[in-house]
Formats: C-alpha cells, structure tokens, sequence
C-alpha cells in the first residue's frame, strides 16, 4: 500500500536535514521545549513557566504561516516529562 496523497506532502514538508522527519506535533513540542530552557531563566517559580511559553508562542505566532495551535494543559504536561524539571 502506498502513502496517501497527503502523507506524501507531510513527509516532503517535515523532511529535515539527513532526511529525518518530524511531524507537526513534535515539531510543536520541540518549540515548547526550546522556550521552557529559554524563559526558565526569567521566572520566579516553575508554575508561571508554562503561561510565559503560552505568551511567547501566541507572540510567535503572528509572524508564522501555520500557526501553532497548544494550549496551557499541553504545555504543562510537555514540561513534565522534561528531565531538566524533575
């Protein structure tokens, strides 16, 4: 069985260098997880984390084509499973 028309184009658009490809999700828990070590730095206590990640996403994504769609549970629960907050 072949890959259907939009698995061909996901899998176009997603192939990054050495031909790894990632999908949309993951690529928006990569972003989540790259401001969480950014921001952490700026705030006073781990619960604000995941509203300044919101902010800054929400501000990103104005200059994005697709924008990211997450939410403050989404990215609490990426936080979570992060080792560098356990």
């Amino acid at each position: 069985m072949g890959l259907q028309r939009r698995d061909r184009r996901c899998l176009r658009l997603r192939r990054g260098r050495g031909g790894v490809v990632m999908t949309r999700r993951e690529e928006i828990d990569l972003e989540i997880r790259q401001q969480a070590l950014r921001l952490y730095p700026k705030c006073t206590a781990l619960f604000e984390l995941p509203y300044m990640i919101y902010a800054q996403i929400l501000k990103d994504n104005e200059l994005r084509k697709k924008p990211y769609r997450v939410s403050e549970d989404r990215i609490r629960k990426v936080i979570h499973t992060m080792a560098e907050f356990q």
